[in-house]
């Protein structure tokens, strides 16, 4: 077999890895899927480019050409692998429950100056929570854990359960263990890495959570739950039926916000 042959052979499993990345990349909701995307795309760049380096390495032509030719596909490979892995990046934020931390520093809170070292911090509205336990629910209602955080094995913060109802009851959006689904009839947004948004049928929002960093999240939004009061957490407050609080601090509980 020439190494002509053998080079367009092996371009060909490259184009075949490359196509089989993107189809996986383009519909996967989970992260061990895009993981596979990535690692396929590094399999058909190296199959697509390693042959033409080897065929001008030993081409007969001059240093200085060789040298150009060289430099010029070491440069395409690595600028197709650099955005190649972008567009997997993008789709895997806007694709899958995940949220990767930010890099903000946490809010100043006035009352809360005792929390344990390493713990997870809530903030809600003015108020703010603190756990240092793995699964933490925040809010229950009835019984039912609406949003619970929990970290993966590399310790990053994950949404492990979310459920959003809308005024009539109506489940209208639920995340379970990196499962996603909605009814249809709402939209969910990634604004960047760290956030989710969560709009109902009228287009407002719902609900928005945002990893502020490593040990840090804030959480706004209303939760329905009939027939008990609604959960207004808006940046300012924490209102439930007539009750508001406000720069409360508290922790170490089994759940942060417990409806009954």
């Amino acid at each position: 077999m020439s190494e002509f042959t053998a080079s367009t052979l092996l371009g060909i499993g490259g184009i075949i890895f490359g196509s089989v990345a993107f189809a996986v990349a383009s519909t996967a909701t989970d992260n061990s899927l895009f993981t596979a995307a990535r690692i396929c795309l590094f399999i058909g760049v190296a199959l697509i480019f390693g042959p033409i380096l080897m065929l001008l390495w030993v081409a007969k032509y001059s240093v200085v050409a060789r040298s150009i030719g060289l430099g010029v596909v070491s440069a395409v490979a690595v600028i197709s692998v650099f955005l190649s892995i972008v567009w997997v990046g993008d789709l895997e934020v806007k694709n899958t429950p995940k949220l990767f931390s930010g890099d903000s520093v946490d809010p100043v809170h006035p009352t809360c100056q005792t929390i344990p070292e390493g713990a997870l911090k809530i903030f809600l509205g003015s108020n703010l929570a603190w756990s240092n336990r793995y699964p933490h629910t925040i809010l229950r209602v009835r019984g039912v854990d609406m949003l619970v955080i929990d970290q993966d094995k590399d310790e990053r913060l994950i949404i492990k359960t979310l459920r959003v109802f809308d005024e009539s009851g109506t489940l209208i959006a639920r995340f379970d263990d990196g499962e996603i689904w909605n009814s249809g009839e709402i939209r969910t947004k990634r604004s960047d890495k760290s956030t989710l948004i969560v709009y109902d049928k009228s287009d407002v929002e719902v609900m928005r959570v945002r990893f502020v960093n490593k040990k840090s999240l804030e959480i706004t939004g209303t939760f329905f739950h009939p027939p008990t009061a609604p959960v207004f957490i808006t940046s300012s407050k924490l209102s439930i039926g007539g009750m508001t609080t406000t720069n409360s601090c508290f922790g170490s509980n089994e759940a942060d916000i417990v409806v009954q």
